[in-house]
């Protein structure tokens, strides 16, 4: 069985869904193909305490391409915007305001006066562009700075910015352009209200959406299904994780990126509970371990409240997971005090890939009319990596459109 379609989308997370659903703005017909039953991969929210939340901490960049394509999909955005000055670094077993302003860095006793000029030097040139990161790994970068804490506060910020603990592997010109991007004035993530799940269930009724195993996609657009069925279409977009598109489309850039990669992963502890111990310390970063906490409850949210914690994990074998998961927990004691007697449920995820690679400066790319989305086909880093891809596949298919109906 041959069936020719228009545009047809393999992967039905939320970079093909989003992609999917500008394509159809855009005047493309579009069929989606995603073998699980239920769309949204790893941006669904499945209760957790009666609680729709993340799979891990998620967060929508301001001001970036995910933002910018789903605001122009018209997507609901609602939600709020964690303060920086709620913002904490676990150094040892105390818990340290993390500086926000010139003046912050100023009152910031735990570094010497030596320390708080060099970190200043630092942050200004994490975030104005520094040339001398060109060609370097981020651990080639942080060794010009002579102190240690300094160079764990930078490397903090970079980890917290691109979720990545590999700074011998990471580009550091990628990492401080990252840094610049989220430290930006005006610029700082959202936590959506009822989780990322709000997005999928935004975009997935307007969209043709189908069932089915991709086995192969050959390069002048066909796609080969499970079943033997064949489907021909002008354009196939693969929006899958780089191993399974390695997997079905014979190309040797997406092949090699595969077998080099570095995954980037997290052990998270995802927890509903009925108040904070501690409501002022809503965000605390680990210094001597790299450790995340957030509360993604609004202040003054009905309870229950509920927090995401992260271990970021270092490239190769993630280890022991329950060593990971008492390190994490050891590590909300120290934020959030008495926090397991008010726990009404927890959901732990102990190797959560966030990134199918590190990313890296050259992107990878898919010959016409086959389109990669993907956090490896930019130079950005998450959401923001495979919606960038998404919209320079949009835009080179968006012409198609109009010049097919002109």
């Amino acid at each position: 069985m041959n069936a020719r379609h228009d545009v047809v989308v393999v992967g039905a997370g939320l970079a093909g869904l989003a992609t999917a659903a500008a394509l159809q703005a855009a005047g493309r017909k579009v069929l989606v193909l995603e073998r699980a039953h239920a769309p949204g991969g790893m941006a669904r929210s499945p209760a957790v305490a009666g609680q729709p939340v993340n799979l891990g901490p998620h967060a929508l960049y301001l001001g970036g391409p995910a933002q910018a394509m789903l605001e122009d999909l018209g997507v609901p955005l609602e939600g709020f915007v964690p303060k920086p000055e709620d913002g904490f670094f676990q150094l040892g077993d105390a818990l340290e305001p993390m500086p926000t302003s010139l003046w912050g860095l100023a009152k910031a006793s735990w570094l010497t006066v030596g320390e708080r000029f060099e970190l200043a030097r630092g942050l200004r040139r994490a975030t104005a562009g520094d040339s001398a990161a060109q060609g370097k790994s981020l651990a080639d970068w942080l060794a010009r700075f002579s102190s240690p804490r300094v160079r764990s506060v930078l490397e903090t910020l970079a980890r917290v910015s691109t979720y990545t603990n590999a700074p011998g592997q990471l580009s550091a010109a990628l990492a401080l352009e990252q840094m610049a991007f989220a430290f930006a004035p005006g610029g700082g993530v959202r936590y959506l209200r009822g989780g990322w799940q709000t997005l999928v269930d935004a975009l997935r009724p307007r969209l043709d959406i189908r069932t089915a195993a991709v086995e192969r996609v050959i390069s002048h657009g066909e796609v080969h299904l499970a079943q033997g069925e064949v489907l021909t279409a002008a354009a196939v977009v693969v929006a899958l994780p780089l191993h399974a598109a390695a997997q079905v489309v014979d190309a040797p850039a997406v092949r090699e990126r595969a077998q080099g990669a570095v995954p980037v992963r997290a052990a998270c502890l995802d927890v509903v509970l009925e108040a904070l111990p501690r409501p002022e310390r809503r965000l605390a970063l680990g210094l001597n371990e790299p450790t995340y906490f957030s509360v993604h409850s609004p202040r003054g949210h009905a309870a229950p409240a509920f927090f995401h914690a992260a271990l970021y994990l270092p490239p190769g074998p993630p280890g022991d997971p329950a060593e990971a998961r008492a390190r994490l927990e050891s590590f909300v004691d120290r934020v959030q005090p008495g926090w397991r007697e008010g726990v009404r449920e927890a959901r732990y995820l102990p190797c959560l890939t966030v990134m199918d690679d590190v990313a890296r400066e050259q992107p990878v790319s898919l010959p016409s009319p086959l389109y990669l989305v993907s956090t490896v086909a930019s130079r950005r880093f998450l959401l923001d990596a495979a919606l960038d891809a998404g919209a320079r596949a949009v835009t080179a298919l968006g012409r198609g459109a109009s010049a097919r109906s002109a």
